[in-house]
């Protein structure tokens, strides 16, 4: 089996924005032809994307002293230390992941609506010692829309068939550090993808963070307003940024109809937690396992919060004393995402308008109704 070495020339991802990864975040050129087991022998090449055009997928080689455990984004720190690319065709791809030796049967999945604590979830995992958590490998972000592009059951048997690949050869022994318990902590359009995971890893153990409609919005808002100006959006451009992540939405579908022609962002913000929690919700009544988790109770009773958690991932609860120092540090320093400053998070504040726009999206939802609707089964 070959791969072919890809020098990069050039990269470019737009500042404040945070677009799925692409194979065209890169301009390259290609270089020798290798040996594929390269990709699983090296502990510095991991998996960026697929590149579903060519049917390939592309990894990047990395710095030796670039822990993809440790940083805030997996996905940003292969994308910035990326020091050349490497394509595999998809034929060798599942070849390759089948030969990966790391067992998957303690695997931890961690949903969110986003801004939740779920990168610090990620940082207390890593902590603890006893995980191995990388936070936003976004090939399987990418998942999202491949599926869409291949509506059909012939479709679906593709895309479980790719999720079991990376989620492999993300976890490979040289990666895990031979920790037996793995975890994934996803951006939040991931939410969408729970059946199809829950399908290829029954056992894992599935979380779902969230927090009051109120805060979340808040905090999106804080992180829009550093990099573009809070205007209002007609509702097909609204529609158009919340298909980008989420891929088609029928706001029918989940009861909602909009009875206005332009949006505040604030307005925006509040119908993609309304998405979120409405896929979250679904989930659930389907009766796949997970544990609801709410960012309010993490952050004021944090032992044992944690505690609860491990527990239910079958982790010692020994660990979570240590566990607890993730929270002493920004879990997104030195991302576009970090906090205002040093030792409080948003300073951003919503007025009562805002506040009124919040509530009356919300209210739309059939069963959702109130920005602090509690998730049934909620630790």
């Amino acid at each position: 089996m070959k791969a072919t070495q890809l020098i990069i020339q050039n990269r470019y991802r737009k500042p404040g924005d945070s677009p799925v990864v692409n194979v065209d975040d890169f301009t390259y050129r290609e270089g020798a032809i290798l040996n594929a087991d390269t990709v699983i022998n090296d502990p510095n090449i991991s998996l960026y994307c697929l590149d579903d055009k060519h049917q390939q997928a592309i990894f990047v080689s990395l710095p030796s002293d670039i822990k993809l455990s440790r940083v805030p984004f997996y996905y940003q720190a292969q994308f910035d230390n990326a020091q050349s690319l490497i394509a595999l065709p998809y034929e060798c791809l599942h070849d390759l992941a089948e030969r990966v030796q790391t067992k998957l049967e303690k695997l931890i999945l961690v949903y969110s609506t986003g801004r939740s604590g779920s990168t610090l979830l990620s940082h207390i995992f890593n902590e603890s010692g006893k995980v191995v958590s990388f936070s936003e490998p976004d090939m399987l972000t990418q998942l999202i829309h491949l599926r869409q592009q291949k509506v059909s059951a012939k479709g679906d048997l593709e895309i479980t068939s790719l999720i079991r690949d990376c989620v492999r050869l993300i976890f490979k022994p040289i990666q895990a550090e031979q920790i037996y318990h793995q975890a994934i902590k996803f951006r939040n359009q991931c939410v969408a993808l729970i059946g199809l995971f829950h399908q290829v890893f029954p056992k894992a153990k599935n979380l779902f963070l969230y927090r009051n409609a109120i805060d979340y919005v808040a905090s999106e808002y804080r992180l829009m307003i550093r990099y573009r100006s809070p205007e209002l959006v007609s509702v097909d451009r609204a529609l158009a940024w919340l298909e980008r992540y989420h891929g088609t939405i029928a706001l029918e579908k989940l009861g909602i109809r909009l009875k206005k022609d332009v949006l505040s962002w604030v307005e925006c913000f509040a119908l993609n937690w309304l998405i979120i929690m409405d896929r979250a919700l679904n989930f659930l009544e389907q009766n796949i396992p997970m544990l609801p988790v709410r960012y309010e109770d993490l952050n004021s009773n944090r032992f044992g919060i944690v505690a609860q958690i491990f527990e239910y991932c079958d982790l010692p609860t020994t660990s979570v004393t240590q566990a607890l120092k993730a929270f002493e540090r920004d879990s997104q320093a030195g991302t576009t995402l970090a906090r205002d400053g040093a030792n409080r998070g948003n300073f951003t504040t919503l007025d009562e308008s805002d506040i009124a726009q919040i509530v009356a999206i919300v209210a739309l939802h059939p069963v959702i109704q109130s920005p602090e609707f509690i998730i049934p089964g909620t630790l």
